[in-house]
C-alpha cells in the first residue's frame, strides 16, 4: 500500500489544524450505520497510538513488566489475532489496514509510524503484509491441550512492535497524525466499515493545552464513512492498583480530577450495537437513554485487553464469517 501521509508529524498550531480539518471529505451517514460488509476489496482499519514517554518505563503494580513492555506485547498479540481472523483457505487476506503510531519515544514533539524492518517507511499496512513481515520472531514456551492432556512446547512468535520509553508526551501531535492518516484512508474508502483508533497512555499531554487537545479529538471523532463515525478509544494505564473504570456511562464514575474528565471528553461514544457486549463486561444493565464512553481509566493489563477485544470484536467476528 502506497503512503500519501508522511511517516512522522509534529503538532501544528490549532488554527492551522482547524483549517486543514475543514477540508475533510464528508458524506451522509446512512440510517443503519456500522453494517457495511468487510471484504478484501472493502477493508476496515485500526490505528494503535502508543505513548512512549519516559513514565511508561514504570513497572505495572504486582508484575515484573513495565507499561511499555506490556503495551508492546498487547499490540503484538492483537496483530496476531487479527491475522488469525483474516486467515482463510487461500492464506491471509487483507481485510484490515493497520497503522501503529508512537509518540514521545523519539523526541518531545513528534508522533511517528512504528513499523520497522521491511515495513519501515510505511504508514498503512494491510493484514496480509503484516503477516509476511514481522520485524523478528522470539521463541516462547506455550501449553497446548493434546487429547485432554496439557503439554508444553516451544513456538516462534512474531514481533512487530518493540517497547520504548523516553522523553515527553506529545499526544496532540499523535491525534493530529491519526487524523491525517484517517482523512487519507476515508478518501479512498468512503463507504467502508468505520475505522477505530486506540490510544494507550499513562499521563497528560505535554504539547498543547487541554482545550486544544479536546478540539483536536473532536475533529478526529467527526471523521466518518457513509457507514458511521470512527470510534476513538482511550486506555489510561495505571500502576497504582486503583479500581478500573470500564466504559463509563457518566463522568461521575471517574475520579474527580481534571485529567480523568479530559480523557472522558476526548473519547467517543460507543456505537449502540456494541453496548450489549459492554453490559456483559460491566455485569450490569445499560442505563435508559445513556451510552457508554470508549474509555478505560486506571486500566489493569486485563482491562486493557478487554478494551481491545470490545473495540475489535465486531470486525473480527464478521471477518471470520467471510469466505
Amino acid at each position: 500500500m502506497s503512503n500519501v501521509v508522511p511517516t512522522s508529524h509534529s503538532i501544528s498550531t490549532l488554527d492551522d489544524f482547524l483549517t486543514m480539518s475543514e477540508k475533510a471529505i464528508s458524506q451522509t451517514i446512512k440510517s443503519e450505520p456500522y453494517t457495511a460488509e468487510i471484504r478484501r476489496n472493502k477493508p476496515t482499519a485500526f490505528i494503535f497510538m502508543i505513548d512512549q514517554s519516559g513514565s511508561m518505563n514504570e513497572n505495572i503494580r504486582g508484575r515484573n513488566e513495565s507499561k511499555a513492555d506490556f503495551v508492546a506485547r498487547a499490540i503484538n498479540q492483537t496483530l496476531q489475532e487479527l491475522i488469525s481472523a483474516c486467515t482463510k483457505s487461500y492464506g491471509v487476506g487483507g481485510y484490515v489496514d493497520v497503522a501503529v503510531i508512537g509518540y514521545g519515544g523519539k523526541n518531545q514533539t513528534e508522533a511517528y509510524s512504528l513499523w520497522e524492518g521491511k515495513l519501515q517507511g510505511k504508514t498503512w499496512v494491510s493484514t496480509d503484509e503484516v503477516y509476511a513481515n514481522p520485524m523478528r520472531t522470539v521463541k516462547k514456551e506455550v501449553e497446548i491441550n493434546i487429547k485432554g492432556k496439557m503439554k508444553k512446547r516451544i513456538e516462534e512468535k512474531p514481533v512487530w512492535i518493540e517497547p520504548k520509553s523516553q522523553s515527553l508526551t506529545p499526544m496532540g501531535a499523535a491525534i493530529e497524525y491519526a487524523y491525517k492518516l484517517l482523512q487519507d484512508w476515508i478518501a479512498r474508502h468512503p463507504d467502508n466499515y468505520p475505522p477505530a483508533v486506540f490510544n494507550f497512555t499513562d499521563g497528560a499531554q505535554t504539547d498543547c493545552k487541554d482545550d486544544e487537545l479536546l478540539e483536536r479529538a473532536k475533529r478526529l471523532k467527526k471523521l466518518h464513512t457513509s457507514d458511521g463515525n470512527i470510534v476513538f478509544y482511550n486506555c489510561h494505564i495505571d500502576t497504582s492498583g486503583n479500581n478500573t473504570v470500564l466504559f463509563p456511562f457518566e463522568k461521575s464514575e471517574l475520579p474527580s480530577d481534571k485529567y480523568a474528565r479530559l480523557m472522558y471528553d476526548i473519547s467517543s461514544d460507543v456505537p449502540p450495537k456494541y453496548l450489549q457486549d459492554i453490559a456483559i463486561l460491566r455485569q450490569n444493565d445499560i442505563p435508559t437513554g445513556k451510552t457508554a464512553t470508549a474509555l478505560v481509566y486506571q486500566a489493569s493489563p486485563a482491562a486493557t485487553m478487554k478494551m481491545i477485544d470490545i473495540g475489535t470484536r465486531t470486525s473480527v467476528q464478521q471477518i471470520k464469517n467471510t469466505n
